[in-house]
């Protein structure tokens, strides 16, 4: 199965609605678009009884991320020169 969305993080409350693309100093959530790959089984080990498998990979990229995370202010202490 294929899937596709949105998905948001937040640093604290959250707040209505998505806010895409960049981040503010001051914003507390950020969104962007998702997508994910599944693949579901059932193994039959007796007439009676099975195994059931499901495997889900997915991705998303929300350039706000690293604002709204405090992950910008480290990123840049670490790569500046």
């Amino acid at each position: 199965m294929v899937g596709a969305g949105f998905t948001e993080v937040q640093g604290t409350a959250d707040r209505p609605g998505f806010r895409f693309g960049k981040a503010d100093g001051d914003q507390v959530e950020a969104a962007g678009p998702e997508a994910s790959m599944g693949l579901k089984g059932r193994y039959w080990v007796s007439p009676h009884s099975h195994i059931a498998v499901d495997l889900v990979a997915g991705t998303a990229y929300i350039p706000g991320a690293p604002t709204v995370m405090g992950w910008a202010r480290i990123l840049s202490a670490l790569f500046s020169p």
